[in-house]
């Protein structure tokens, strides 16, 4: 019985808590709040600054500099082929998008974009299994899973973002 009043009150005081902790966060600068809007917030819109974070990223991995290099060399190639397939399929999308806010009745004309999309998305998949053969001829099998969990962990964070 002690342990559910323990857990009552704690979820009361928290529940108190809440509006005081939301009031006393300071209100971001009008100039972070644009940067981070238009994607430059931690140097995404640099590529130079995240081609250092990912090289820095996987040296804390324990992967030397050589091969830690080699890697960004790689991903940084196969980049510019994913932006040009990245925009392509955002054109597909919003043709979609306008086909459905529009309610047309142009079947071909969905079809045309939905057959783009998948295009698109089998273009993403080469692209993407291109790169993982090459990363992994660059890398030991122990520093690949060590990749991976990196990865995931990033996913993980953007997903939160």
């Amino acid at each position: 019985m002690r342990p559910l009043k323990v857990l009552t009150v704690a979820l009361a005081m928290s529940l108190l808590a809440a509006p005081a902790i939301a009031e006393a966060r300071p209100a971001k600068p009008p100039a972070a709040a644009k940067a981070k809007a238009h994607g430059k917030a931690k140097g995404k819109g640099n590529p130079e600054k995240r081609e250092e974070r990912v090289r820095q990223a996987l040296e804390n991995q324990g992967i030397d500099s050589a091969r830690a290099k080699q890697v960004v060399e790689v991903i940084k190639k196969y980049r510019t082929e994913r932006t040009t397939v990245q925009a392509d399929m955002k054109k597909h999308r919003e043709s979609l998008r306008a086909l459905l806010e529009s309610k047309s009745t142009d079947e071909a004309a969905y079809k045309a974009a939905l057959d783009g999309i998948d295009a698109d998305r089998k273009k993403m998949v080469d692209i993407q299994t291109r790169q993982v053969a090459e990363i992994r001829g660059i890398l030991k099998p122990s520093e690949q899973a060590k990749v991976m969990k990196l990865l995931h962990r990033a996913k993980q964070q953007r997903g939160q973002a």
